[in-house]
């Protein structure tokens, strides 16, 4: 969800945290993150909009992506005459359950989108009461569009969101465990164990992988902003398995 904050992160840079981190602090929990990509000339289009930036439709500010978290501190100019607060927001990893880069069309250019869990935009959506209705585990959620100024830049943004995203894997619900997959495509774990799935799947114990992929996957190199893309290999063993 989107937490507002008043004041830029404290940070430190990569080599820093390396540096840091070689021998063992007097606490862990004092060590700034590292920050892995800082614009401050980006534009922000939120749907449902935050009621604290009022009818502003696009924001103007400055982000950074650190392994804690991804920020956001608007200008001065961004807010319109009926916003009710100059802060700006932070979003913990594990909200964002997507993020990819959507292509330039001829209206639009490219950008960083995500989907945002947020309990608060209940209500504010069209079809929020139809998809409870129908979808027992619905979260409301927002859609955060994020545009930079040059395709390298975006590219920039969306690997250091995908690396710090990997560093938060969501927990696994009891649901959500390899067993109970292999139950749902028929048998019973517990009198079968040896069972095979009815699929080849790697990357996992027992070979489950559930990571998103490139969008083009026919392009071997590293993708680029005309495809179109979502979170590609950045992370290992079991939390690839995981959504963010």
């Amino acid at each position: 969800m989107f937490t507002p904050i008043s004041t830029a992160p404290t940070f430190v840079t990569p080599e820093e945290h390396a540096q840091i981190t070689s021998s063992t602090p007097s606490s862990f929990s004092d060590i700034p993150p590292a920050l892995r990509y800082q614009d401050n000339e980006v534009e922000l289009i939120i749907e449902p909009q935050l009621e604290l930036y009022g009818s502003s439709d696009r924001l103007k500010g400055s982000i950074w992506v650190t392994e804690e978290a991804f920020f956001f501190i608007p200008t001065a100019s961004t807010n319109s005459a009926d916003a009710t607060t100059s802060s700006g927001f932070s979003l913990k990893y594990p909200a964002i359950t997507l993020h990819a880069i959507s292509p330039a069309s001829e209206d639009t250019a490219a950008y960083l989108y995500c989907q945002v869990d947020d309990p608060s935009a209940k209500g504010q959506g069209g079809n929020d009461e139809e998809d409870e209705e129908e979808d027992d585990d619905y979260v409301p959620m927002r859609e955060l569009k994020v545009f930079v100024k040059s395709e390298a830049q975006l590219n920039q943004l969306f690997n250091a969101l995908s690396h710090c995203a990997s560093l938060h894997p969501s927990p696994m619900s009891p649901g959500d465990d390899l067993s109970s997959q292999i139950n749902f495509f028929g048998g019973n774990p517990d009198e079968d164990e040896d069972r095979e799935l009815p699929f080849t799947i790697t990357g996992m114990p027992n070979g489950a992988d559930g990571a998103f992929v490139d969008a083009n996957e026919e392009d071997e190199g590293e993708p680029t902003v005309n495809g179109g893309r979502t979170r590609s290999d950045y992370q290992a063993g079991t939390e690839r398995f995981r959504p963010y």
